[in-house]
């Protein structure tokens, strides 16, 4: 990104209000203390800090430009004596911009990015569990003779999404991840993103606490087709309940035009589905299949036989990833890449850390699973455990999932049924924190479970049970911190 000042307040919908010697924003950045050069100073005011009190720090810390909803004007700058000091101190060359809300500003600055700058394909994932990797096994998938970019960590929020956009270059395709969890967050980032095509993996009940029901999670997942200013492909997951069947009518029910999407490729196992599995299996957790790929008659029906037949293995243990790799290859085949060299690139795919990542230490197998858990996820990462082969135990370590709603107690008890009515059981259950305790109500005779209310007593107990042979799952929302107890017993494999 390379924006002037008043470049940059027009695209802010601001105004510059103190003009400093810098010329040009070259970054934003969120965080007062790694500002450096060029960056835009985006003060966030959130439920405990308004970060508006650091503008003085940023000032004297060399950014380029800050954003502020507190001063609309030079004389108000001048009042704040301890900022109108730090904007002339030495070295400073910050510029201001009043904007009346600084995250507007931001997606506001985003989405003028989005349209005046960035002009290659961008493809934006969103759904309720699997969104990461879906974007990356897509950015994966799309590799083959292109450079591609995709949304870093978790930078898929209000203010993650521009932030995003904003440090697009010259790639030759994007790959966004957008989440959202309060209703009408789609709209805002999805006007910053602009797809061109979707991907929707699924509507489950994550975030159902404050979008009231999967209907409403999907309404507002389906909002992400009305950022851009020109019809969007949209590739869903034909298997989910809500997205199995979904047409131009049933999308006008759900408040979304048909002159917003022009087409919907469904891609799942039923016959319905444009792009189906067949075939699948599981070696040693490892699942294959070929995917079909059929086209539509003008009266909406398919084709009889498939145009395409493309065969795909994974090197990652998990079925629920065959409905990932499936999305990403139907959207790298809808974006023009060569079907074999999509799959070839597919079958190199490496989980995530905290996401389904595999490691071995010390002659244990761990499935660092930490980062985020649903219900769906959890059960597939209990499969996952379940399918890995070991002389030694089959260890869960299971944690609260959050914002589930008023049904959260009663998910947690389905976890402990789920677990008793497996073929094969966890041979112990570690579970962290008070909904996960709920699971023991359910889980039968297993040979052992403990419960623990923080991360040291579960980190210290785990320390002595494990031993060589093992293989020990971690799954639980991010906020459970069970990822710290990860990194402090097997940060070194």
């Amino acid at each position: 990104m390379r924006l002037g000042m008043a470049e940059t307040a027009e695209a802010a919908g601001g105004r510059l209000i103190y003009v400093g010697s810098a010329t040009e924003v070259t970054n934003i950045c969120l965080d007062s203390r790694k500002l450096g050069s060029g960056d835009l100073f985006v003060p966030v005011i959130g439920e405990r800090t308004d970060a508006h009190r650091f503008l003085a720090v940023a000032a004297e810390s060399g950014a380029a430009c800050a954003l502020t909803s507190r001063h609309c004007s030079r004389e108000e700058l001048m009042a704040h004596e301890e900022l109108w000091r730090a904007l002339h101190s030495p070295g400073a060359v910050m510029s201001v911009i009043y904007v009346e809300d600084t995250v507007r500003g931001l997606q506001s600055l985003g989405a003028w990015y989005r349209r005046h700058r960035v002009h290659m394909p961008v493809v934006a994932v969103t759904g309720s569990v699997g969104k990461t990797t879906t974007r990356e096994m897509t950015a994966c998938a799309l590799s083959p003779g292109r450079r591609v970019f995709a949304t870093k960590g978790n930078l898929n929020s209000q203010v993650g999404v521009p932030m995003t956009v904003t440090s697009m270059e010259d790639e030759d395709v994007a790959v966004l991840e957008l989440g959202v969890s309060m209703p009408g967050e789609m709209e805002k980032i999805a006007r910053v993103a602009a797809p061109d095509t979707v991907i929707m993996t699924n509507i489950g009940i994550s975030h159902i606490e404050y979008l009231g029901s999967r209907e409403n999670i999907l309404r507002e997942k389906l909002r992400i087709v009305t950022g851009s200013d020109h019809p969007v492909r949209l590739i869903v997951n034909g298997d989910n309940d809500l997205l199995s069947g979904l047409d131009m009518d049933r999308l006008e029910e759900l408040g979304i035009s048909r002159e917003q999407v022009s087409e919907i490729i469904a891609c799942g196992s039923s016959e319905g589905c444009d792009v189906r599995m067949e075939g699948l299996k599981l070696e040693g957790g490892l699942p294959s299949f070929t995917a079909a790929f059929y086209r539509r008659h003008e009266d909406g029906s398919l084709e009889a036989r498939p145009w395409l037949r493309q065969q795909l293995s994974l090197s990652v243990p998990g079925e629920h990833l065959a409905m990932d790799a499936l999305l990403a290859l139907a959207a790298a085949v809808s974006l023009g890449t060569d079907p074999e060299a999509a799959a070839h690139s597919l079958e190199g795919f490496s989980s995530l850390k905290g996401r389904g990542a595999i490691r071995e230490k010390d002659g244990m197998t761990i499935i660092d699973d930490s980062y985020n858990a649903a219900p769906d996820s959890m059960k597939a990462a209990l499969r996952v455990l379940m399918e890995r082969p070991t002389d030694g135990r089959h260890i869960a370590v299971l944690a609260d999932m959050k914002e589930l709603g008023d049904g959260s107690r009663e998910l947690h008890r389905d976890i402990g049924r789920f677990m008793a009515s497996m073929d094969r059981r966890p041979d112990m259950v570690l579970l962290l924190g008070p909904e996960a305790a709920l699971m023991v109500q359910e889980l039968g005779e297993l040979s052992e479970v403990r419960l623990f209310e923080d991360t040291e007593g579960l980190e210290k107990a785990l320390s002595d049970i494990q031993r060589k042979g093992d293989v020990i799952l971690f799954k639980g929302s991010n906020s459970m911190g069970l990822s710290r107890v990860v990194d402090a017993l097997y940060g070194g494999a």
